[in-house]
């Protein structure tokens, strides 16, 4: 469980990240094949997380990949080393879509 959420977030800081390229394609679009390529998830896991994706509006993404930029993603990986909009939303996808 622990790999799990510690592979969601970096899912998260990098689906975050892309959220401030203008290129072609899309942000979301390339979030959407990361969520596709993370291991261990169900199909429906991979839904809801698209799902959640698609219900964020572009500031939210900037300020949860902000958020993330100060965590430890390593094998000590701890989500309370992250800023509170990161944690929200981690907490939000692995209620909705992991646990």
């Amino acid at each position: 469980m622990k790999q799990r959420l510690r592979t969601l977030a970096v899912a998260v800081v990098a689906i975050g990240g892309l959220a401030a390229c203008a290129s072609n394609p899309s942000a979301r679009t390339v979030a959407e094949d990361m969520i596709d390529a993370l291991p261990n998830l169900t199909d429906q896991q991979r839904i809801c997380l698209s799902d959640q994706l698609a219900g964020m509006d572009d500031e939210r993404l900037k300020a949860v990949a902000a958020a993330g930029q100060t965590g430890n993603f390593g094998p000590d990986f701890s989500l309370e080393t992250t800023d509170e909009p990161f944690q929200e939303f981690v907490t939000q996808l692995r209620t909705a879509c992991i646990d």
